[in-house]
C-alpha cells in the first residue's frame, strides 16, 4: 500500500501492473486538489465564489491588460537602465495604475466576454438547424466547368439520422 492506494488482489507490487491499469488506479483514487485561495472563500463569513479564468486566454482576465500597460510602460521609457532603473520604471508605471484604467480593462474583458458567448451561441444555433433540417452535401467529383461555381447539392437525411446525433 503506498499513499493508501491498495495493491491490486492479483498482483504483489505495483510494479507487477500495466500502465493503463496504473493509471486506471490512480483515476479511481484521485484526491481533489483544494486550492488556497478556495479555502479562504469557505472560511469568510460571505458568500464568495472563486471565479476560474481558462488557462491560455489572457483576453477574460482585466490584470494580464494592466500587466501589458506597465511592460509597455518600462519598455518605452527604458533607456538602457540598471536593474534598478528597471525596477524604479516598474514602480512609476504602476503607479500609473488609475481606477479608471482598471475600469477600462474590466469592460474590454467583460466585452470579450459578450463577444465569446455570442459566437457560442451562434455555432449551437448552426448545429441545430443542421440536425433539424437537411443536411449540405458538396459535390467534389463534379466537372471542371463547375468547379468555379457555387451550386450545393441538398440531401434530406432527417429520416436516416439515428435518434441520438
Amino acid at each position: 500500500m503506498k499513499n493508501n492506494v491498495p495493491v491490486p488482489e492479483n498482483c504483489s507490487t505495483f510494479h507487477e501492473i500495466t500502465k493503463p491499469e496504473l493509471l486506471l488506479i490512480a483515476k479511481n483514487n484521485s484526491i481533489p486538489t483544494k486550492y488556497l485561495i478556495e479555502s479562504l472563500a469557505d472560511q469568510c463569513d460571505k458568500e464568495v465564489k472563486v471565479l476560474w479564468l481558462p488557462p491560455a486566454h489572457c483576453e477574460f482576465n482585466p490584470i494580464e491588460l494592466v500587466w501589458a500597460y506597465v511592460k509597455n510602460y518600462v519598455a518605452v521609457h527604458n533607456k538602457g537602465n540598471t536593474i534598478q532603473g528597471i525596477y524604479e520604471l516598474s514602480l512609476q508605471a504602476l503607479s500609473k495604475v488609475t481606477p479608471q484604467l482598471w475600469s477600462n480593462c474590466i469592460k474590454h474583458a467583460k466585452k470579450y466576454e459578450c463577444k465569446m458567448w455570442e459566437r457560442d451561441r451562434l455555432v449551437d444555433d448552426c448545429i441545430s438547424t443542421l440536425r433539424e433540417t437537411s443536411a449540405i452535401v458538396i459535390s467534389i467529383n463534379g466537372n471542371e466547368s463547375d468547379s468555379d461555381s457555387d451550386e450545393f447539392e441538398y440531401e434530406d437525411q432527417t429520416e436516416t439520422e439515428p435518434e441520438d446525433a
